[in-house]
């Protein structure tokens, strides 16, 4: 690759921290979001528990949102380590296979003894 080297294993370790952070991130958060408060005026309550449940849901987002990138990364050191086998795989059989000069007979002639070509 032209400009810049790519580690998988570096790739796929840093998705699974990014996946366990995700996790830890959304443990923090209680799964029913925060109570409602209780200031003693109602309207002020209510403010104060749609912020909290705005709160909640971005702190979910946001924990999906690491998880998701976490997966990339993994997926994205999987799919280049597939690619990179497949390359080399390819490769490998190209160069097994690579016609010598001369071995490739001319049509309408027989190739001379020894894989020259016949004239």
């Amino acid at each position: 690759m032209t400009g810049y080297n790519v580690h998988a294993d570096a790739l796929i370790y840093a998705g699974a921290n990014f996946k366990r952070v995700a996790v830890d991130y959304k443990g923090g958060m209680p799964q029913e979001g925060l109570g409602k408060p209780s200031s003693g005026g109602g309207q002020l309550d209510e403010i104060m528990h749609n912020t909290l449940q705005m709160l909640t849901l971005l702190h979910g987002l946001v924990a999906d949102a690491t998880w998701q990138h976490g997966a990339k990364l993994q997926w994205v050191a999987e799919n280049y380590q597939a690619k990179e086998a497949v390359m080399t795989e390819l490769l490998q059989v190209a160069i097994s296979v690579v016609a010598k000069p001369g071995t490739v007979p001319v049509p309408g002639t027989a190739p001379a003894p020894g894989g020259g070509q016949g004239h």
